[in-house]
């Protein structure tokens, strides 16, 4: 194998001069691009230090306008929140007071009214009362009627009482709409 060696001659010093100016125009560009330095900041312990009189007014200060401002915020939200309730106090009591003005209207309409008619019984044996009710209303002038308050009664031939007994097989028990409420 065989070495060769090349004698660069005067071309080593121009190569030299070419990479000496790309090494100078690189070094500028990247110093062109690097922001200037700053001052050296103060150190922690010369911040630290007290801030006399006037400073320590400030920071109260500035303590004392937070706190008030968090308070301020609070109550306005309590203020809203008082609002909505009384909004929703004033819907209910409007609702309660229409519904207390039907009912106050219904009662304006409706009469009790006394009386004796006889209730049918119903198939399970039961007195039904419903009928009486209404015809006992529909004779005073009413539409309808419902029944407050019934009585029972028992009707025996005179030869049970005579014979000194109060109830027998002969008597026959009924209920009777005695008051009606009618409307």
């Amino acid at each position: 194998m065989a070495t060769r060696f090349f004698n660069s001659g005067t071309a080593f010093p121009a190569r030299a001069v070419i990479c000496a100016l790309a090494l100078a125009v690189l070094t500028g560009v990247a110093a062109a691009q690097q922001p200037p330095q700053q001052p050296p900041a103060a150190p922690p312990a010369a911040q630290e230090q007290s801030p006399g009189v006037l400073g320590s007014i400030s920071a109260w200060w500035d303590r004392q306008t937070s706190n008030w401002q968090a308070a301020w915020q609070g109550m306005g939200r309590e203020v809203q929140n008082l609002g909505r309730e009384a909004s929703d106090v004033a819907k209910k009591s409007a609702d309660n007071a229409k519904e207390a003005a039907e009912a106050v209207g219904k009662v304006r309409n409706t009469t009790v009214v006394a009386g004796n008619v006889k209730c049918t019984v119903a198939p399970n044996g039961a007195p039904y009362c419903v009928a009486a009710a209404n015809s006992m209303c529909k004779a005073k002038g009413y539409a309808s009627g419902q029944s407050l308050d019934r009585t029972r009664a028992e009707d025996c031939p005179a030869k049970v009482y005579i014979a000194g007994r109060n109830t027998g097989p002969e008597c026959t028990s009924y209920t009777f709409v005695s008051r009606a409420l009618c409307q």
